[in-house]
């Protein structure tokens, strides 16, 4: 409904599905990803970022890996836009599907 979209834009944490939670993985050569976890299994984790774009690490090289608890969807979408902006956004997001 065009109220749950505005819910979710307004406040992206405020319900978010289990697949959208950000998880952040911190590896041994100091690198850190976040995505969403695609997979984690015992020889790899896997987190998909924007795009598509799928960052496999080998599970020897994690040595962090937790859930943020928050969606991946940025706050503060709606700073700066006017009200026509989001209807806008609302009415463009009904028509992708």
């Amino acid at each position: 409904s065009i109220e749950d979209l505005l819910g979710n834009i307004l406040d992206p944490n405020m319900a978010i599905n289990p697949g959208f939670v950000a998880y952040q993985i911190g590896t041994r050569d100091g690198e850190s990803h976040v995505g969403l976890l695609g997979q984690d299994a015992p020889d790899q984790v896997t987190l998909v970022q924007a795009a598509g774009q799928r960052i496999r690490i080998a599970r020897k090289d994690v040595v962090q890996l937790e859930s943020s608890g928050l969606s991946l969807m940025p706050e503060g979408l709606e700073a700066g836009r006017r009200p026509k902006d989001l209807r806008d956004l609302i009415a463009f997001i009904q028509t992708a599907r």
